[in-house]
């Protein structure tokens, strides 16, 4: 059976790996795609990560099977001539190029379009219009700026960047579509278009799932699944992550403490010492606590010591009571 893009060509001046995923799904579905590349050079990956000496990179190989490849110096007239001649025979044109890349090659997009009116002109940025467009990105700001690392790491850490390739492979996948779909529309009108896929925006789009989640913070914790990980149960808030004030824009006692009378769980360590708080957890019920091993307390006596010595008022005091402190912190 005929592969669905069999007689399209593309003129693919990709490098690396963002670019290349777009123009190797493009292979895969038929499509005859023509690797530009620098006179003695090549594509940079394929000396990159080699395991074997003087053979081209799995890294290169992985990316850019199912191509013809040439040479091309885009700088000499001769270079230009051919170029453009290339523009005239082909259907898209991909690029990855740092900002302003092709216009200073001497081929803007108006030049494109006068030579072939139907060609389609795709690229892969790292930001979308706006003030950071002429910035180039790479995979780990992608996944920064597009908000992914945000939802992986530790509660209590830094965020950080996944293994998977979702800023370069993935802004790929998307350019790939927008061609696709370029192509389809290119049937009705009979004319080219350019085609954009910005990193940020593709690892947005990838992240949006974890927007809803963002968006609905001042409802609490999700029932369905747990949000924090590590083995926390649903619903479940942990106090001693969000009882340290003035870090991190915490909110205030009474904030926290509306919170928690709203809530299912309470789970806490002990490492704490605000007397609002200790209060607001007796009034929520002792069954509604959960304890961790790691509270400060070896013997009920340091947690009624500790209590007899906190700074607290006197009626805060009574309400909690020594008892309720060494109950409070999972004590006999």
């Amino acid at each position: 059976m005929t592969k669905a893009l069999t007689g399209v060509r593309i003129l693919d001046f990709t490098h690396v790996q963002s670019g290349p995923t777009c123009t190797q799904l493009l292979a895969w579905f038929g499509a005859d795609v023509i690797k530009v590349e620098r006179p003695g050079v090549g594509d940079i990956t394929r000396g990159q990560l080699q395991d074997i000496p003087n053979v081209d990179s799995l890294y290169f190989t992985m990316l850019n099977h199912n191509k013809r490849s040439i040479t091309l110096d885009t700088k000499n007239p001769k270079g230009k001539e051919v170029l453009t001649e290339l523009i005239k025979k082909c259907d898209v044109l991909v690029e990855n190029f740092g900002p302003g890349v092709l216009d200073r090659m001497g081929f803007p997009w108006e030049k494109i379009q006068a030579i072939n009116p139907k060609m389609i002109v795709a690229s892969i940025k790292g930001f979308g219009p706006g003030p950071y467009e002429d910035c180039k990105v790479y995979e780990n700001v992608a996944q920064c700026t597009g908000g992914a690392a945000s939802t992986t790491g530790f509660r209590d850490g830094l965020p950080l960047v996944t293994g998977a390739q979702i800023g370069d492979s993935g802004t790929g996948l998307h350019l790939a579509l927008g061609i696709v779909t370029a192509l389809y529309q290119r049937t009705h009108s009979g004319k080219g278009q350019r085609v954009t896929a910005a990193m940020q925006d593709g690892v947005l789009n990838l992240a949006r799932v974890k927007l809803r989640d963002q968006q609905r913070l001042a409802h609490g914790p999700l029932k369905e699944y747990s949000q924090f990980g590590e083995g926390i149960p649903f619903n479940i808030w942990r106090v001693d992550h969000i009882l340290r004030k003035g870090r991190r824009g915490m909110p205030c006692d009474k904030e926290i403490g509306d919170y928690l009378r709203s809530n299912v769980h309470i789970t806490t360590s002990g490492n704490f010492r605000t007397p609002t708080l200790l209060s607001t957890m007796l009034e929520v019920g002792s069954d509604r606590i959960m304890y961790s091993v790691d509270y400060p307390f070896e013997k009920h006596e340091d947690a009624a010591r500790w209590f007899d010595n906190c700074e607290i008022s006197e009626n805060d005091r009574r309400k909690i009571g020594r008892d309720n402190a060494r109950k409070l912190f999972g004590l006999k």
